[in-house]
């Protein structure tokens, strides 16, 4: 063995020891922050519950009011824009309960801490969750990145013998716009999850304009380059949008399911609107009786039948090989036997 081949095996074993140490070392500081997060979390929530338990009591009222307004978010107080997800997320409903100026609502206010307890739990089983959702999106995106470099590389080399084509210069204009389209992913990302919009069609735009369009465009492009089958250009891009939609669900789990509860729990409720909430329970209930499944006399002597074909077979299985040894088994044996085959002929003199 050369010294060389010596040098280069102590380096590839320097560089894999130090890559496994960082490893370890990132993987540590990961499972000790969770760790702290998740204790402190779960101490914060046993002091909420002891606020809320304190709430019923009216002589612990005062004091328990004092102790929620510094266990709650301060960003929530006096927030100028109401009924918004960052409004809910910093507890803004809950402060302008307790600044209201009136008497408080102290039903209402132990609803809030409920859902709110409710709320900080789910995420905390959300956090502690393995999800590789975020590592595969994030190889995605370095994907998508490079993919529309590729794009434009190859369009800017065949520009200079198709500058006088507008369908050129336009699919040139189309790989920029794609490009700036995927650096503004992740901001957009973030926006949506801080602050999505109520408005179906906007939502609906944003997807198109900043996911599904530089999506199918780049899967299109490359398709085109590499000469692939035509079924490439329907399977491909639907498969990215597929992904992509799981991807941004993922994010409207917990945080819209609080939300919205909160919001169920506002919204007046009218005589039409308490009226039409009736009927469709009651439909719901006649539904229900309509689909239960009733045995009829036919099915009945079918299981009956089929009961005791398991009873026969179970007493075949219970008798003693050598009986001689064991007469009391034996004569239990029987017993059973003759039992069953009594019941036998009397269900046949029935039918």
């Amino acid at each position: 063995m050369t010294i060389e081949q010596i040098v280069s095996i102590i380096s590839a074993v320097g560089i894999s020891t130090i890559v496994s140490a960082i490893i370890a070392f990132v993987q540590n500081n990961k499972k000790n922050n969770l760790d702290f997060v998740t204790k402190e979390r779960s101490e914060w929530r046993k002091k909420l519950k002891e606020i809320l338990s304190e709430l019923s009591d009216d002589t612990k009222k005062e004091s328990a009011i004092i102790k929620l307004k510094s266990e709650i978010n301060p960003y929530g107080k006096n927030m100028e824009f109401k009924h918004t997800k960052p409004y809910y997320m910093k507890e803004g409903h809950i402060w302008d309960l307790l600044d209201s100026g009136e008497k408080v609502d102290f039903d209402r206010l132990a609803f809030y801490i409920e859902l709110l307890l409710k709320f900080d739990w789910e995420r905390s089983k959300s956090e502690v969750r393995f999800r590789p959702i975020k590592a595969i999106n994030q190889v995605m995106q370095c994907l998508l990145f490079f993919s529309s470099i590729y794009c434009i590389y190859i369009i800017f080399v065949n520009f200079s013998s198709n500058s006088n084509n507008i369908l050129h210069v336009i699919n040139l204009s189309l790989s920029i716009v794609v490009f700036v389209l995927i650096l503004l992913q992740t901001t957009v990302t973030n926006a949506i999850v801080s602050n999505p919009s109520e408005s179906r069609k906007e939502q609906i735009w944003i997807f198109f304009l900043f996911y599904a369009f530089p999506f199918i465009y780049l899967a299109w492009n490359i398709i085109y380059k590499l000469k692939l089958d035509l079924t490439f250009y329907i399977i491909s891009p639907l498969l990215i949008l597929a992904y992509e939609i799981f991807y941004l669900y993922s994010f409207y789990i917990y945080e819209d399911t609080y939300i919205r509860e909160i919001k169920r729990f506002l919204r007046p409720k009218s005589k039409k609107y308490q009226l039409g909430v009736k009927l469709v329970n009651q439909i719901r209930d006649r539904e229900d009786k309509l689909n239960r499944y009733e045995y009829d006399t036919t099915t009945i002597n079918s299981l009956n039948k089929r009961l005791k074909k398991l009873k026969r077979k179970l007493t075949k299985l219970r008798k003693p090989r050598e009986y001689m040894l064991h007469p009391i088994l034996f004569y239990r044996y029987r017993k059973n036997r003759k039992r069953i085959i009594k019941e036998v002929k009397k269900l046949i003199r029935r039918n």
